[in-house]
């Protein structure tokens, strides 16, 4: 029965594989972001991103639907303009693979602390680097090569298993220390009894800023998520963002508020770096089990990057072709039929309305609006993907990630500077921009006044936010 929720193409799986993407590197560096803001602003920030992130969502499929394109580069090309296009391609491009790339850095931060462990079982492997070569080979690269998304589900319900546990570890260290040597920083306050959390204020709220939007973005994989729905509808996308962001959001919080008040004044860049798995075995057990869903979010990331490649290569990709029924047009004319029926569906329950109803339209049922949803999901044979090319990609894609990750400094850096210059674009900017358009053309209107303010405030958001997180992050890293 578990099985069957978490199948190719159910929405319990989708939600899953939507939230793994939000637990890779970013999740490590929210103690630091609680530090940096305070633990109430921090709190109230990550909420409030939480919620531009559900809006966001809904505003890149309302999108899809209207204009019949699924992909970044369609919808912008449509709604802003051919430049605009050109400018979020290769901003999704360095973005994805940027983040990929932090991905397999936290991987060699997990690994390096275990080096001696690994060396005394293998000792072939003498350094973390021989480590995360050998793990890339044997786990990393032939998972690179997976087709389609749907077929991770089961492992990203694993991977959000692991990654509750290390954060069941980081809440039971905060009541049970363990035998980790706190650092010289804290002894020294700990003396003078200045050890305590920054409630109101923290050391550099603007640096918080950035950090909790990468530590959210997931919009990149919309487009994939959404094509691969055995339900592909406007509300049935709307249960995958919410329940996503209700498993990510409680984790998150978690992670940053008890990562933050055990270890107030030596908060590091990587939060579980201030356990040391040498001496404390359960962590011994959870940098193991960390690297679950760190793998598996490299992996899907891939899928949006590949499909990039493909649509800047074919024209389309495996997600776009998903609206193409053959034509766009027809799909978006497919969606304005269903969300009438819908909202007839809905009159129907006012008795008031429903003879006026059946007369002129029948009786709404699950099987029209299934019907409906079937002839949405008829893809265009001629647009395909060869094999041979999504392997060509696949495997070019995550070996030049894993040499690049090889020379990457610190992923608090990376983190900082990704969700300064393309986070806040990609996941808010552009998301509200769709929109705001979409309005101007008499295409979806605005209906009540809450979602146009929401809409300009999520625009202003992410330039506000970005421009401040990324002036704050190359001043650090100066």
């Amino acid at each position: 029965m578990g099985c069957h929720y978490l199948r190719s193409g159910s929405t319990l799986g989708a939600a899953l594989s939507l939230a793994v993407t939000t637990m890779g590197a970013g999740i490590l560096t929210l103690p630091s972001a609680y530090a940096d803001a305070g633990i109430i602003p921090a709190t109230l920030v990550l909420t409030g991103v939480a919620v531009f992130t559900v809006f966001s969502i809904d505003c890149i499929v309302l999108a899809i639907e209207k204009i019949g394109r699924n992909s970044y580069e369609e919808l912008t090309g449509e709604l802003l303009g051919r430049h605009a296009e050109e400018f979020i391609r290769w901003m999704l491009l360095i973005y994805n693979v940027g983040s990929a790339i932090g991905y397999l850095v936290v991987i060699g931060d997990l690994i390096d602390p275990l080096q001696p462990l690994v060396t005394s079982h293998f000792p072939l492997l003498t350094t973390s680097k021989h480590t995360l070569l050998a793990v890339w080979t044997v786990l990393i690269l032939p998972l690179s090569c997976v087709p389609t998304l749907g077929a991770l589900h089961v492992s990203s319900f694993l991977a959000i298993t692991a990654t509750s546990l290390i954060c069941c570890m980081i809440i039971f260290r905060y009541f049970v220390p363990g035998p980790t040597e706190p650092s010289a920083m804290t002894a020294q306050a700990v003396a003078s009894g200045t050890a305590t959390a920054s409630w109101w204020w923290g050391v550099n709220p603007l640096l918080a800023l950035p950090i909790i939007m990468f530590s959210f973005d997931c919009q990149s994989l919309v487009f994939q998520i959404y094509a691969g729905l055995d339900d592909m509808r406007r509300s049935n996308m709307m249960k995958v963002s919410v329940l996503s962001l209700i498993v990510t959001g409680v984790i998150h919080a978690a992670v940053g508020f008890f990562g933050y008040i055990s270890n107030p004044i030596d908060v590091r860049d990587n939060i579980i770096s201030n356990y040391d798995p040498k001496v404390d075995r359960l962590f011994t057990v959870g940098y193991v089990l960390y690297a679950a869903p760190i793998i598996l979010a490299f992996v899907i990331m891939l899928f949006p990057i590949r499909d990039s490649i493909f649509i800047l290569w074919y024209g389309y990709s495996s997600a776009s072709v998903a609206t193409h029924v053959p034509r766009s047009r027809d799909y978006a004319h497919l969606a304005d039929e269903e969300e009438k029926l819908l909202s007839i569906a809905v009159a129907e329950e006012d008795a008031s309305c429903i003879e006026i109803i059946t007369n002129h339209y029948g009786t709404v049922t699950e099987e029209k609006l299934q019907a409906i949803v079937e002839r949405k999901k008829h893809h265009n044979s001629i647009e395909t993907i060869p094999a041979r090319d999504h392997l060509l990609i696949s495997i070019t894609l995550s070996t030049l990630c894993v040499s690049v990750a090889l020379i990457v400094p610190g992923i608090v850096s990376v983190v900082a500077l990704l969700g300064g210059l393309c986070s806040s674009t990609l996941c808010f900017t552009v998301p509200g921009l769709y929109r705001y358009r979409l309005h101007r053309r008499g295409i979806a209107h605005f209906t009540n006044w809450w979602s146009w303010s929401l809409t300009l405030f999520m625009i202003g958001f992410g330039v506000v936010g970005g421009t401040l997180g990324t002036m704050v992050a190359v001043m650090n890293a100066a």
